[in-house]
């Protein structure tokens, strides 16, 4: 008998019989295809978009923030580019509030030549987000010392663009300049377009070191690495996807084969050719895997299309190379797919008519050991592919990490088996879920790291915007001394408000003088500095000193912070040569404060002697001080994480959409392999009923396992996800962070739906079950 003959004859039957396992895997397979052709999509359409408009997003061919007000060189050299034809224009940026509501969102406020009417204004698109504004509303901002201002919303920008660091971290409205915006305190940024940006640093950099200068090809090269981390982490999410699908369509066919084992060794000894029954076999796993991978290329254009869109970038139509990434996408899903049904159905070769009779699996096992052994070593190879495929080597570092993570899950997992093995439980039930784990350990543990994943997912996606916002100011409090900053020019109306206010603790007066470290070991971009000059009797807060001593002990010295003697290894008894518009001012470094990434560029000294500029930092329990403050510019710690989450929030809304349909497929893939194993024990659970332990004792070994399976997800999935905030907080502002009691609880709740519709099919079965089948098909 051919192949075809046996397809029409018995897989058919077969397909209809089990469509509601095939629909599953299929789903499942769907979702993991149309992710691993998503990503790529979006990082094709994004490293386009910059392309087309990078010098937009740069400014010109040359952005320059001024760090140190402008030069008398700097203006000759600029006064000369604009008489060669060059076009040098400037903008204005300061901090200011947008209202909302009752409540204000911090940001910032860029003035220039926009080509705007005096009542228009650009904004960002994650503050246009924040504020909830689209296209023609209209928006309110405090500038806090030159009154409050109304503007419509001409434009949204998608991508921050011809501003600095810190405007776009805050997010900001562009407006038009104007005679009422001359008295707001600022920092300055210059544009210049009309000649090789790298050239004209060049020149610049020989006229005046202190500024920061932007070449188009240095934006560009900024960007890629933030796109590389785009890459990188949304690499995970397909390495996740694929390793899902692999495990799925060998755990599938494996199932399948071993349920249908007496049918397969009745064709064996009807002298069926195995080639021909594998083939059978072949077709018919093909086929329900074939609808996925063509249907993903559908669903890959438009969901692509729906997540860019999000990210304020629209495409009408599907370009060349999209669609040729498609094709290649499925194709290369298509020829892995193949080589996997092929490994599986190695386990038809260990079906022999006699040990099936004796239900003697040796060689089946046998076999099953060549299809785990080839899977796990074609399992990085197929992700190392596909990294070739996405020409993205982050999506190879993601792979082999998630790998990695994977193999110690896989050893911590056994770990806590093993020994909960050998504890001697007094309870039967539970010596007996323990023993059931044992015994079908392999699909216990995919569905615990499918279920960690899954919460892992949910709780980068839905709470690391959060837990970014929250922790953030409590982790500078432990830092900083103060929580706000304050300027303005009534400094005696302002001193009244510090000194009298019952919720202020405490606050230190600076008065500031911009300088350039002239040193000649001093990293180049890190020359300019703030010398903040404390008197004793204004130092009402302390600094947290970590080495040397603080102002006011021992002899006068510099403070200098933490990030500044990581980036120029200085160290306590260095000099400092500074150079100020009121001359030099030179004295050695007594001590090093904690920033925590915070003005990282000021350095302490006692007695005030050339500053002139006058700040003050403040520590109060509330914002209600604010409110009695008039032509004042204030600024909180607080604002900062609010603007970090925001931003972040941005690049978490396209990792949500992806991991909801990730979740969706792990979900699935939890469904599917607890039914298979419920099929598989099958056998065992009506001898427990038939020996007198009922169905209830059978439903309860099923909670049980539901039970580990919960706790266990929810400690792994929160030690990741805490490691990962943890290190995101240790690079950001070398601090820690602490775990909410919310995102515990969330966690758990998800934990115990995500397992209760995993079990749903499982419990519904064995509670509807009457008779005894399998064991009168035995006898």
């Amino acid at each position: 008998m051919k192949w075809v003959e046996i397809f029409k004859i018995y897989s058919l039957k077969q397909i209809k019989k089990e469509k509601i396992l095939f629909i599953f895997t299929a789903i499942s397979i769907l979702i993991a295809t149309s992710i691993s052709l998503i990503i790529p999509q979006v990082s094709l359409e994004n490293q386009r978009y910059i392309e087309k408009n990078i010098e937009q997003i740069n400014g010109g061919d040359l952005s320059i923030n001024l760090m140190g007000g402008m030069s008398k060189e700097l203006n000759e050299k600029l006064n000369e580019f604009r008489n060669k034809g060059l076009k040098v224009t400037l903008s204005s940026i300061s901090n200011c509030y947008y209202k909302k509501n009752s409540n204000n969102i911090m940001g910032t406020i860029v003035i220039g030549d926009y080509s705007l009417k005096e009542d228009e204004i650009i904004l960002q698109s994650i503050l246009a987000n924040s504020l909830n504004v689209k296209v023609g509303d209209f928006v309110e901002l405090d500038t806090q010392g030159n009154g409050k201002l109304k503007y419509k919303v001409k434009e949204i920008e998608a991508l921050s663009s011809g501003v600095d660091r810190d405007a776009e971290l805050l997010s900001y409205g562009k407006v038009q300049k104007r005679e009422i915006l001359k008295g707001i305190s600022r920092r300055e940024i210059i544009h210049i377009k009309g000649s090789d940006g790298e050239l004209l640093k060049e020149e610049l950099l020989k006229v005046d070191n202190t500024n920061h200068y932007t070449t188009i090809d240095d934006k560009k090269n900024e960007l890629d690495k933030e796109l590389s981390i785009q890459k990188g982490t949304l690499g995970i999410l397909s390495a996740i996807g694929y390793i899902f699908s692999i495990l799925a369509i060998i755990s599938t066919t494996i199932m399948l084969i071993l349920k249908r084992k007496k049918d397969i060794a009745i064709l064996r000894l009807l002298s069926i050719d195995v080639k021909e029954i594998k083939k059978a076999l072949r077709a018919e796993i093909s086929l329900w895997l074939l609808v996925p991978i063509i249907l993903s290329g559908f669903f890959s254009y438009y969901g692509a299309k729906i997540i860019l869109k999000c990210s304020g970038i629209v495409i009408r139509g599907i370009s060349k190379e999209s669609l040729l990434l498609t094709l290649k996408g499925m194709l290369f899903n298509g020829i892995v797919f193949f080589i996997l049904i092929n490994i599986a159905l190695i386990i038809v070769q260990g079906i022999n008519a006699m040990e099936v009779i004796r239900e003697d699996e040796k060689y089946i096992k046998k076999q099953s050991k060549k299809i785990v052994c080839s899977t796990i070593f074609l399992i990085p190879l197929f992700l190392a592919i596909y990294a070739l495929y996405t020409s993205s080597i982050e999506n190879l570092g993601s792979s082999f990490l998630v790998i990695l993570l994977i193999v110690i899950f896989l050893c911590l997992v056994t770990l806590v088996v093993k020994i909960l093995s050998f504890i001697k439980f007094k309870s039967t039930l539970i010596m007996y879920s323990i023993k059931s784990i044992n015994k079908r350990f392999f699909p216990f543990v995919l569905v615990l790291l499918s279920l960690t994943l899954t919460l892992w997912f949910i709780l980068i996606g839905f709470n690391l915007k959060t837990a970014i916002k929250t922790n953030f100011a409590t982790s500078l409090e432990k830092i900083l001394p103060y929580n706000y900053y304050v300027e303005g020019n009534d400094y005696e109306a302002m001193e009244s408000v510090l000194k009298n206010d019952k919720d202020i603790e405490g606050y230190i007066k600076s008065s500031d003088i911009e300088g350039k470290i002239i040193n000649e070991n001093f990293n180049n971009i890190y020359k300019y500095t703030v010398i903040s000059e404390v008197n004793k009797e204004d130092y009402g807060l302390n600094y947290k000193i970590i080495k040397g001593k603080d102002l006011f002990q021992g002899e006068e010295g510099f403070i200098i912070s933490d990030e500044m003697r990581e980036r120029n290894r200085l160290n306590i008894g260095d000099t400092l040569e500074i150079e100020t518009n009121k001359g030099i001012i030179k004295s050695k470094i007594k001590g090093i404060y904690q920033c925590g990434g915070i003005n990282s560029v000021s350095i302490l000294k006692e007695n005030v002697q050339l500053g002139d500029e006058v700040s003050y930092l403040v520590k109060s329990n509330s914002d209600k001080f604010i409110d009695k403050l008039n032509n004042s510019t204030v600024g909180s710690i607080g604002d900062i994480g609010d603007g970090i989450a925001a931003n972040i929030g941005s690049f978490l809304k396209v990792f949500k959409m992806l991991s909801i349909i990730c979740i969706l497929g792990t979900v699935l893939f939890n469904i599917n392999i607890v039914y298979m194993n419920c099929i598989k024990d099958e056998k065992d659970e009506e001898i427990l009923i038939a020996l007198g332990f009922g169905k209830v004792f059978v439903v309860k070994v099923q909670i049980v396992k539901m039970i580990l399976l919960i706790l266990l997800s929810s400690i792994l999935s929160l030690e990741i996800y805490t490691l990962i905030v943890k290190l995101f907080f240790k690079v950001m502002i070398n601090s820690s962070s602490e775990l909410s009691i919310r995102a515990i609880v969330i966690n758990l709740v998800i934990a115990i739906i995500i397992s209760i519709i995993s079990f749903a099919i499982p419990l519904t079965k064995i509670l509807k079950k009457e008779q005894l089948n399998l064991l009168r098909e035995g006898i």
